[in-house]
């Protein structure tokens, strides 16, 4: 067989796997195979045969097909009789305990037997903290809690929890209250390697400093890095920096080459094999990692034979193999990444460096480099955050060097430790200093201003057109230097017109209105530019639905904040807004009376109370509240009424004396807890459309409404609703299954 044709099946397999989401893909795959056999090799006559062609589908196809075989499928129990409620839970811990953000620690239980049923089945379990310190893989554990269903994505295209549990085998969650160890006879493994290390760095470096430096040889995967100092990382661009990859791989061959140079090929093979497979299995045999050891692998080969390597092709080579042993990495962002980020050095770094032939070397390397990996995942970061570290490609050049002693001194540290962690301590000390500058660097680009900034989602169409535009980096070879600048500058030109047009176009002139699945009325308005949102109930709905949402959109600044709800929690959600965006003028019932909503009045620029009949006004957006008990807001949007009720005095005399309640001449969509509210208040209003933030609604309710031709959502069934000027209504349900396809 031809190179071009292992070429052609290996990408075949590849992009099976990609088009498994797409209804019918694994079919399209067969259909293509049939046409190319047909047409192709009449026009390509040195190319593959009719033949190849056809295995080429047939591969497509049976990668679909390999994909499902390998997918984690629930077990056929019926667990709805304990979800819920208190139950006692018998099983074993499978993965190394984590600290959550709730600081309590979640692992993945096998469990065997509820209450006094056997059963078979893997649960994503949290507990307290102090109940679960000392908990290994390998411990036979009591826990006492309660069993839940993972939630799906709450907002349109949002994390999907449940989708990603599954993919790892976990198909429900248990909330633990108590935990109680039936053995402690931990089967031996490799977190003890790990933590050996870790502690040996702590006791050399103190905290934070040691669990960074351990983080960052180990990646953070295998480290349990607080996560204020794991979002520091994030914000300024260098996630992959603690996330151990093909550039700790890269050094740490390198170093082990460069020390065995003096002796014969086979022992540098062998001690590179050696480490190469040492350091796999100390992270935990992650993609990226495995990835590159499959690369450095086939480089000590190359030196071995006397071989040069292609680089591209021990790439694709490498992701078949991969993919192959399992095929669900294809669906792993840190898979993804790695991959684009090689291929973005092997092929746009030496376009870069014969462009910058008037810098010197050192410079022109130093700058390709990290520019040439930023341009490869920047896309497919737009397209799953929508979030970009302005200041990611500076703070990569300030810190290489600092990166390149780090990583390698944990590194030599690390492996003494292995020996002796006293010893490993000593060396690690002198790490102490580069790592409080380091981390000072960081400290300093996290607050400058505009640090990381939300440009908003891109599609699918416009992802798949930055890496055609990406592609045609290939012709470097075809091309002479004019041609190439030309080239480099039509690319810029189609990349800003496929992406930054539209996204501009979009946050200009959306009107867009999104009702969230949460307990009391949470909303976002975005008209012309201008967001609105109308209250929060949580700090955790504020940090993990309304911020990732708002940054989806683009959104960073918020042009107007209303508080429903003045309870603490919702007050601490508030605060958890700010702490991400500003809030230019603050809305609220009543004056600040507490601590915590001073802290709220400190913060912003303008701070007023919400009286009733008081209007706000933004363009083609007012706002006004109607009644401050029970409450009321109502928003007009587009022609288009909203009205917000919160409390339970809606009886059947409450319309009486409120003149608001009639339609107006306008269509009404009605928002409330699902209840609380009288028939005759429905009758009153008459609304278009009802969404009801619960999961089900009283008969009678439900009937008032029907008799009206009011369009119902629930919450609780359909996920947050999303009102959008051009398309209509919408439910996250809906949503999530269009977004489902690409990567």
């Amino acid at each position: 067989m031809s190179r071009t044709s292992g070429v052609l099946l290996c990408l075949a397999y590849i992009v099976g796997l990609l088009l498994v989401p797409l209804p019918g893909g694994s079919y399209g795959m067969l259909v293509l195979g049939a046409i190319a056999a047909l047409t192709l090799p009449r026009y390509w006559r040195m190319g593959p045969k009719s033949g190849i062609w056809l295995l080429v589908g047939i591969v497509g196809f049976l990668a679909s097909f390999y994909f499902h075989v390998r997918t984690p499928q629930p077990p056929g129990i019926d667990l709805s009789a304990w979800m819920g409620q208190p139950v006692t839970v018998q099983g074993k811990v499978l993965s190394e305990p984590r600290l959550t953000r709730s600081q309590r620690i979640q692992f993945k239980l096998n469990v065997i037997q509820i209450e006094d049923q056997p059963v078979q089945i893997n649960a994503y379990t949290t507990a307290p903290l102090l109940q679960a310190t000392g908990l290994h893989p390998g411990y036979q554990v009591e826990v006492r809690g309660r069993l839940y269903e993972p939630q799906l994505a709450t907002i349109p295209g949002g994390f999907n929890f449940r989708h990603y549990l599954a993919r790892q085998g976990m198909f429900i969650g248990l909330s633990a209250e108590t935990l109680k160890f039936e053995s402690n006879q931990a089967s031996w493994g490799l977190w003890w390697v790990r933590q050996r290390i870790v502690r040996s760095l702590v006791q050399g470096l103190d905290v934070p400093q040691g669990i960074v430096i351990g983080s960052m040889v180990l990646g953070r995967r295998a480290v349990d890095l607080p996560f204020d100092i794991r979002d520091k990382f994030i914000q300024v661009g260098l996630a992959h920096v603690l996330a151990a990859s093909g550039f700790h791989v890269s050094l740490l061959l390198g170093l082990v080459l460069t020390l065995t140079q003096e002796l014969s090929k086979r022992i540098q093979f062998r001690a590179g094999v050696t480490i190469l497979i040492l350091y796999s299995a100390l992270t935990g045999f992650t993609p990226s990692v495995l990835r590159a050891s499959l690369m450095g692998f086939g480089v000590v080969l190359g030196k071995l034979l006397d071989r040069r390597v292609n680089i591209l092709g021990s790439l694709l080579l490498t992701a078949t193999l991969l993919l192959l042993v399992n095929p669900l990495w294809i669906q792993d962002l840190g898979f993804q990444l790695s991959f684009l980020a090689t291929l973005g050095l092997v092929v746009t770094v030496p376009v870069l460096m014969e462009l910058w032939d008037y810098v010197p070397p050192a410079i022109a390397s130093g700058l390709a480099v990290p520019i040439s990996a930023f341009l490869w995942t920047f896309p497919l970061q737009l397209y799953h955050f929508g979030v970009l570290p302005p200041y990611g490609t500076s703070v990569n050049l300030v810190t290489l060097l600092l990166v390149v002693v780090l990583t390698l001194g944990g590194m030599v540290s690390a492996y003494v430790a292995l020996i002796w962690p006293f010893l490993g301590s000593l060396v690690s000390s002198v790490l102490y200093y580069p790592t409080v500058a380091f981390l000072a660097i960081i400290d300093g680009f996290t607050e400058l201003p505009g640090n990381s900034v939300a440009v908003g989602k891109i599609s699918v169409v416009q992802l798949l057109v930055l890496y055609g535009v990406f592609a045609l980096f290939w012709l470097k070879d075809r091309i002479g230097i004019k041609a190439k600048k030309m080239l480099l500058g039509m690319a810029i030109s189609l990349a800003i017109a496929v992406v930054v047009i539209p996204l501009w176009y979009s946050q200009q002139y959306l009107s867009q209105v999104t009702v969230f699945a949460t307990r009391t009325p949470t909303v976002a308005i975005q008209d012309r530019g201008k967001v609105v949102l109308v209250n929060t109930p949580d700090f955790g709905v504020a940090q993990y639905t309304l911020i990732p949402f708002f940054q989806s959109q683009g959104v960073n600044q918020l042009d107007a904040g209303i508080m429903l709800t003045r309870e603490e929690r919702a007050i601490q959600g508030w605060l958890g807004i700010l702490d991400t965006l500003p809030i230019r003028r603050f809305y609220q019932i009543g004056n600040p009376t507490t601590q915590v909503e001073r802290k709220i009045e400190a913060q912003v620029k303008t701070y007023q109370t919400l009286q009733v009949n008081q209007g706000l006004k933004w363009k083609t957006l007012s706002i006004k509240g109607l009644s401050l008990e029970p409450q009321v807001l109502e928003v007009q949007l587009e022609h288009q009424r909203w009205l917000m009720l919160k409390g339970r005095g809606f009886t059947e005399n409450f319309c009486a004396v409120q003149s608001w309640c009639s339609s107006q001449g306008k269509p009404t969509v009605l928002i409330w807890s699902g209840k609380g509210l009288a028939v005759e208040v429905i009758e009153k209003i008459q609304p278009k459309v009802a969404i009801s933030l619960s999961e089900d609604l009283d008969p009678a309710i439900l009937s008032a409404l029907r008799a009206t031709n009011t369009q119902v959502f629930l919450t609780g069934r359909d996920g947050a609703i999303q009102w959008n000027s051009q398309r209509g209504f919408s439910t996250t349900s809906n949503s999530q299954s269009q977004n489902d396809f690409a990567f």
